[in-house]
């Protein structure tokens, strides 16, 4: 009996003494880093990153007492849409960006449905999720992720043990106050930055753009990356992602929120090059525009800009053309909230 007295003992010592270190690291890490006023996965200075920790770690950051504007996207949007220009142009709306690298849409609607767990009922109300979408997400579940069916956010989530996946709905294993999850989140922010520490102390850099060349070399190898990534052998895309689509409009109706979509643009000559991106263009796209009719969505067309010496690669915008896309989406965002129903508008 003494001795399990003293193996209790030892056991509340060592987790009194954990709480206090993890409470004594985390205050630190706020000290250091600071609260995030809006969170920008493209921000390789942030504390979150790369782009699954950004999403996964950063909704404990989210406010829900404003009025908000939730870029949901691929590595495109993440770097096209530019929350510094946006908070500017759109001063009623604190704009995050929870854009995610290579998802397909199945990888949005998890994103969407993170986001809007972490939300407080009046803060759906007042929230608006513009999401980018292009032919390179219409990958299939099985290609992109195999067989296990795990997202990239599913691997950063797996960590907080808060939710179980099923078809890249999560439901929650714990039903806890919004404060209680909050915090709980926020316990994992001195990981993060002993993961950023290590990452700046090696000079190691998350991500480099492509600065070569874009000849026909270049062309040649990104058209088969594409093609190999899809992975399809008739050069079709995967339909069925549209579902997720559907369910996506479905939940941000459901909530209150708003949706906007917007028709990603790829440079000129990757949307010649690309069967997937015809097969796209055939398939998918009056789907879309289908759903935004019945759904009451802004649809916002932004394909034209899709002059070659814009993008520094098959599909990333320059840091110049960054600036005007953000600008042209502000405007948009500006009209798209002016109509009471369904709106297309497009960028001559």
């Amino acid at each position: 009996m003494r001795n399990l007295k003293l193996i209790l003992s030892q056991l509340v010592s060592v987790a009194l003494i954990s709480v206090v270190l993890s409470g004594s690291l985390t205050f630190i890490t706020w000290l250091f880093w600071g609260r995030q006023a809006f969170i920008d996965t493209e921000l390789m200075s942030t504390i979150y990153a790369p782009e699954p920790i950004g999403v996964a770690h950063g909704v404990a950051e989210i406010n829900s007492d404003v009025k908000n504007i939730f870029l949901i996207g691929s590595s495109n949007v993440r770097e096209g849409f530019r929350p510094t220009i946006l908070n500017q142009r759109l001063s009623d709306f604190t704009t995050s960006n929870f854009a995610i690298g290579a998802s397909n849409i199945a990888q949005l609607y998890e994103t969407v449905g993170l986001v809007n767990h972490f939300l407080t009922p009046a803060g759906r109300q007042n929230a608006v999720y513009v999401v980018g979408i292009w032919y390179g997400q219409f990958v299939s579940n099985n290609k992109r992720w195999g067989p296990s069916g795990k997202t990239d956010l599913d691997n950063e989530l797996q960590k907080f043990r808060l939710f179980t996946v099923n078809d890249f709905e999560l439901y929650p294993r714990v039903f806890m106050s919004h404060e209680v999850e909050v915090g709980y989140i926020r316990l994992f922010l001195p990981l993060i930055a002993a993961k950023r520490f290590m990452v700046y102390a090696r000079s190691l850099p998350i991500r480099m753009p492509y600065k070569g060349k874009i000849d026909d070399v270049f062309k040649a190898e990104s058209k088969k990356f594409w093609h190999d990534y899809m992975g399809t052998v008739d050069d079709s895309v995967d339909v069925e992602q549209f579902e997720y689509l559907h369910k996506m409009a479905s939940l941000i109706d459901k909530v209150g929120s708003k949706l906007i979509l917007v028709d990603m643009p790829i440079p000129n000559w990757h949307k010649n090059a690309s069967a997937h991106n015809t097969d796209y263009q055939n398939r998918v796209l009056w789907r879309i525009e289908k759903l935004a009719k019945e759904r009451q969505i802004a649809y916002l067309d932004m394909r034209s800009l899709e002059t070659d010496g814009d993008f520094y690669d098959s599909a990333h915008p320059t840091s110049q053309a960054a600036q005007y896309w953000s600008a042209s989406l502000s405007h948009m965002i500006t009209e798209s909230m002016k109509a009471t129903g369904y709106v297309r508008l497009r960028i001559d």
